[in-house]
């Protein structure tokens, strides 16, 4: 994978020229840092999802974490905008994770991320995103899907983008997102992602809102040629609020994906409906189904998914909040027969010890069902953790 230059680098040279150059342009009084540290602690039954010989076992991670954030307003009397904004954080990680024969993973992650945002006024603004990732995961190597090893990797995000407001009602965005997927000797597939993006919105009322976008995506498929495709995909999302406890989103988008494999190839129509609906205070109900594209894990197969979904929070008092999620989808693959049936339930509760410490714990239990047997699987994940900010 070729080296790409990190807009970090550009972020510092735009704050150094567009930074005030006046005596009262102190730093100090612009700049906040936070830090925390985090430890997981997780069970996993069957870490590669086989339909057989499950191979599971636990996993600690210990994530200490450093933000910097600086905010510039602009001049008086705008002063709720800020026209310089940056945010600069690490997030390392240490893992243990064991195995049923005695082996272990302990190789550290990385987590970098640099945002700057410029606005030389209230109707423009133009920001800067930069995500790099050293981590880990349970890789797939080869076509059929057999999880075999975990594999280590570099993932490179970089996002430029330019936000304009012509009125208070509308709503402009225009950017370029790039991905890379480096995985390094491995013998697996690193992958390149180009995204091209515009977003408008725009306000009815203060209860209804509209979104039109558009995207063009090129994914380039190291590995081989045969498996790159593109795509142009048009969106329509509007949101309206029909009481104060009632509300909901509808969602219509047309993709039309151009692949070298004839079968990954087409003109699809997707959408979704997503009901929200709160009784109390203290209770969120979210209900939404839909029907979207998808890949696979290696990238190189897609598949028309259709969903449905509950999720239902609850505040049982002030420190303490429940949290239950429901899923149901199918899979249809469109180079082969293959369909899957997929089922997941999870329920997660977190506690606030005190003002700077949180724990939580979560269970989740997925089941994938298909017609073909070697990509059945059952899955049980239990996890712990405690947060703390200094």
């Amino acid at each position: 994978m070729k080296k790409k230059i990190s807009l970090s680098l550009i972020m510092t040279i735009l704050i150094l020229f567009t930074f005030p150059k006046t005596s009262e342009a102190r730093l100090r009084d612009y700049i906040s840092v936070k830090k925390g540290l985090t430890v997981t602690t997780e069970y996993n039954d069957n870490r590669y999802l086989k339909p057989e010989d499950k191979e599971g076992g636990f996993e600690v991670r210990v994530h200490p974490a450093i933000a910097l954030e600086l905010n510039v307003p602009l001049p008086a009397p705008i002063i709720k905008i800020s026209r310089h904004h940056l945010e600069l954080s690490y997030d390392p990680g240490f893992p243990h994770i064991t195995y049923s024969d005695g082996k272990f993973f302990d190789k550290p992650t990385h987590k970098f991320l640099g945002l700057y945002r410029f606005s030389p006024s209230p109707k423009f603004s133009l920001s800067l995103r930069d995500e790099i990732t050293r981590d880990n995961k349970v890789s797939v190597l080869d076509p059929l899907g057999d999880y075999t090893e975990r594999t280590y990797y570099t993932l490179h995000t970089a996002i430029p983008s330019i936000r304009y407001n012509p009125s208070p009602k509308l709503g402009i965005d225009l950017g370029y997102q790039y991905s890379s997927l480096d995985y390094g000797t491995v013998d697996y597939s690193d992958t390149e992602d180009q995204h091209l993006f515009v977003n408008f919105d725009y306000t009815f009322s203060p209860r209804t809102s509209m979104i039109i976008s558009y995207r063009n995506l090129k994914h380039t498929y190291q590995e081989s040629k045969d498996k790159i495709f593109s795509s142009n995909e048009f969106g329509l999302e509007i949101t309206r609020n029909l009481t104060q406890k009632v509300g909901g989103i509808i969602g219509v988008g047309y993709e039309m994906r151009q692949a070298a494999e004839a079968a990954n190839a087409g003109d699809e129509v997707t959408g979704k409906l997503e009901l929200n609906y709160k009784p109390t205070e203290r209770t969120q109900i979210n209900l939404g189904g839909g029907v979207d594209l998808g890949t696979s894990a290696r990238q190189d197969r897609s598949y028309k998914s259709k969903n449905t979904g509950l999720t239902i929070t609850r505040n049982l008092t002030p420190k303490i909040s429940l949290k239950l999620d429901d899923n149901y989808r199918i899979n249809s693959y469109h180079d082969s027969e293959r369909k899957d049936d997929l089922t997941s339930l999870g329920l997660s509760l977190e506690y606030k010890i005190t003002k700077r410490m949180t724990s939580s714990f979560g269970y989740s239990w997925r089941k994938r069902d298909s017609n073909d047997d070697q990509y059945d699987y059952t899955n049980n994940v239990s996890t712990f953790s405690i947060s703390m900010e200094f």
